[in-house]
């Protein structure tokens, strides 16, 4: 294998990649990866990266044991758990919340949804406590949730889960289904 005559053709992609971008089966390069799987992976391996093709339609790296990627990702973990929270209370009926659901082409106002002014003290706190003290912090978090592809932002100013969350997702369905194991 070339890996230099080939690696122009792929820079792009690869960069996406490093910064964290969720490379979905609606990308029009998703496809690329897909072929060249055994490439990407020995290149992103070298460089010290998991390449993960999750059965959602996704890639994203993973690299293991790095402190800031997991302060970044407790952020996002529960900045994720108080927009489920919230929106689990504003949804009519009792119906758990899936991914066809989060990922509505309407979106949803989480500026207003999510805001400090607009939380009880339990899911505010839960904010506080990993340093998203205000709404602000809270946007900057939104923002490394777009540059991931996890969410997107609609000309409405709506946000869009992505194919993606369901990572996310995932992991919150085996937590609630856990707690619900218990207290049976």
């Amino acid at each position: 294998m070339q890996l230099n005559d080939n690696l122009p053709e792929i820079k792009d992609l690869l960069w996406q990649l490093l910064r964290g971008k969720h490379i979905d089966i609606e990308n029009k390069r998703y496809q690329e990866i897909v072929d060249r799987y055994d490439e990407f992976k020995v290149i992103l391996h070298s460089l010290g990266f998991d390449l993960i093709h999750d059965s959602m339609g996704f890639f994203y790296l993973q690299r293991p044991n790095k402190t800031e990627e997991r302060i970044t990702s407790a952020k996002i973990c529960t900045l994720f758990f108080v927009i489920i929270q919230r929106l689990q209370e504003s949804k009519e009926g009792h119906d758990a919340l899936d991914s066809a659901y989060l990922s509505d082409r309407k979106g949803f106002d989480l500026d207003s949804l999510i805001s400090h002014s607009n939380l009880d003290d339990t899911l505010s706190r839960l904010l506080i406590d990993i340093d998203l003290t205000d709404d602000e912090k809270i946007e900057e978090v939104l923002e490394t949730m777009r540059r991931m592809n996890l969410v997107e932002r609609l000309p409405t100013n709506n946000w869009r889960f992505r194919r993606s969350i369901a990572r996310l997702e995932r992991v919150a369905s085996k937590y609630v289904n856990f707690s619900e194991e218990e207290e049976e």
